[in-house]
């Protein structure tokens, strides 16, 4: 995914931003108050207007930012207007967007060895959070994740859960085709 366009039209003392995208990084710098976290508050908001509730601290400005941001992904190019979301484009949470795109001085600093892997693990396991909340919903649909434990059932009666449940669908659907042909003159497909 690349940024191709980050303009904001308006954000509280912003107005008229257009920061370069090249590829590679773009840095924006500039001495204390110059409107640089703004900036970046703005095109996460128009990225994806719900990261201000996951922000580590709240927008600066009460007010949505105007402005676009053009993003290239899978070959496609996406307008993100702050209508349009990022989250619907990709798998990114709006959680992910902030860790993507702000790097402060305190994250150049090199931790201990035991924080740098504590912070590495966290940050990688939390990346994965959807994919593994998208397998167990499917897990959960097959009938192979139990609902009160949320494990994998150990137990030999539901070895075949799957199995179990798409039998059972289809046995209902035999019932429901046998008793629409006992009210009519149709005969059920399934039972001749």
């Amino acid at each position: 995914m690349r940024l191709r366009t980050a303009e904001i039209d308006r954000y509280g003392p912003l107005y008229n931003c257009r920061s370069p995208c090249q590829d590679g990084i773009s840095v924006i710098s500039g001495p204390n108050e110059a409107g640089k976290t703004l900036y970046l508050e703005a095109l996460l908001q128009l990225l994806e207007p719900d990261v201000a509730d996951v922000m580590d601290s709240p927008p600066r400005v009460n007010q949505r930012p105007t402005g676009r941001v053009i993003v290239e992904h899978g070959g496609n190019q996406y307008e993100c207007d702050g209508r349009t979301s990022l989250c619907e484009i990709t798998p990114v949470e709006p959680a992910h967007l902030q860790n993507v795109f702000v790097v402060q001085d305190s994250d150049l600093q090199l931790p201990s060895d035991q924080e740098y892997y504590t912070s590495l693990i966290e940050k990688l396991g939390d990346i994965h959070t959807t994919e593994i909340n998208a397998i167990k919903s499917k897990l959960k649909d097959r009938g192979r994740l139990t609902d009160t434990r949320l494990n994998i059932a150990s137990d030999q009666s539901s070895d075949n859960a799957g199995t179990v449940r798409d039998e059972a669908e289809s046995l209902a659907n035999g019932i429901r085709e046998l008793r629409t042909s006992l009210r009519g003159d149709v005969a059920p497909s399934s039972l001749i």
